[in-house]
């Protein structure tokens, strides 16, 4: 497994049902988040977006990815 490194950032993953323009996002267009969409944020908009009740996130601690098989291509 790969694991993603992202410090001195925090991941949070959206967990609302429907769909969201990340408005919070400096990104041009905007994204939109679907339930299970990681996204990595500074620290402080993480704590306002999880803990102030901003939006529907929860923190995420590890992202890691199973790296495909490479006789499966």
């Amino acid at each position: 497994m790969a694991k993603v490194h992202y410090e001195p950032y925090k991941a949070i993953k959206y967990v609302g049902t429907k769909a969201k323009v990340f408005n919070t996002s400096l990104a041009r267009p905007k994204p939109t988040l679907k339930k299970g969409d990681i996204v990595i944020v500074d620290k402080v908009t993480a704590f306002n977006l999880v803990n102030k009740g901003f939006g529907d996130f929860v923190y995420e601690e590890n992202i890691e990815f199973v790296k495909a098989d490479k006789a499966s291509k």
